[in-house]
């Protein structure tokens, strides 16, 4: 998984996602989905906006990040007197300890895009063994990412341009995806992010900053299967948190619903 693609520019993460109009969408879909789940495991929590959605909702919550410029925002953004742990962890490496000592959960949530950061059939099942190790026997999975495989098949490279202000200065967020990239073992494309802006301290000189990373490309049929391959139950492809059936011609956002 890419840990470093989000390490220049983490301070702007926020300032790019309208979080109030994400969270009021899904924080009570994900409260309603998560029922009597007490405790609960954030995979690639970022800046920790979901964690604090769901401590504030009155659950146990724990997050984990390959980022530690994500984590170490996080902790300065979650309310002190909660003590919400943030863990260290790539979700394809072996659990580290003190996660796994916190361990079973009952529900696990990989939100955001998270998942197709692990790309290889390899990756893949060890980070589904993983998933599972970490929930409790019937404990809920929530997978939440762009089935990116769709967006390829229809040349659509390009998401929505993001206009915001920062300190009074416009800032712009780019993003597109290169689907022209080698084979390899698994479908992929490369995400691409500029963020220009004039007179940004956090950017380059320039005004500029590019990164790339990449992704799988899933398809909504083939993410299922793969994770009821991995061992989980009761697995629903979904077109929201609600479980509503994925079905051809909803967008490329998909989520996956799943028991261990």
């Amino acid at each position: 998984m890419t840990n470093n693609f989000y390490s220049d520019w983490v301070e702007l993460y926020d300032l790019m996602v309208d979080w109030p109009r994400r969270l009021s969408r899904e924080g009570p879909a994900l409260l309603k989905l998560l029922g009597g789940s007490a405790h609960v495991l954030d995979v690639a929590c970022g800046t920790g906006r979901h964690l604090a959605r769901l401590a504030q909702a009155g659950l146990n919550v724990a997050g984990a990040d390959s980022s530690a410029e994500m984590l170490e925002y996080a902790r300065r953004q979650l309310p002190a007197d909660r003590h919400i742990p943030l863990i260290a962890w790539s979700m394809e490496q072996p659990v580290p300890a003190e996660l796994a000592a916190r361990a079973p959960f009952d529900a696990l949530l990989c939100l955001g895009n998270s998942f197709p950061h692990v790309v290889t059939p390899e990756q893949v099942a060890d980070t589904l063994a993983n998933f599972r190790s970490l929930l409790r026997p019937g404990g809920r999975l929530v997978l939440g990412l762009k089935a990116l495989a769709l967006l390829r098949d229809a040349k659509l490279p390009f998401l929505p341009l993001v206009k915001r202000s920062s300190d009074g200065r416009d800032v712009f967020f780019v993003r597109f995806y290169d689907f022209a990239i080698p084979a390899g073992p698994a479908p992929a494309v490369d995400f691409h992010l500029v963020i220009a802006g004039r007179d940004l301290p956090l950017l380059a000189p320039s005004g500029v900053h590019h990164a790339v990373t990449r992704l799988r490309a899933w398809s909504p049929g083939e993410l299922g299967e793969e994770v009821q391959r991995g061992g989980f139950a009761d697995v629903i492809v979904a077109a929201d948190l609600a479980g509503r059936p994925w079905a051809a011609g909803d967008t490329e956002d998909v989520f996956v619903l799943a028991r261990a």
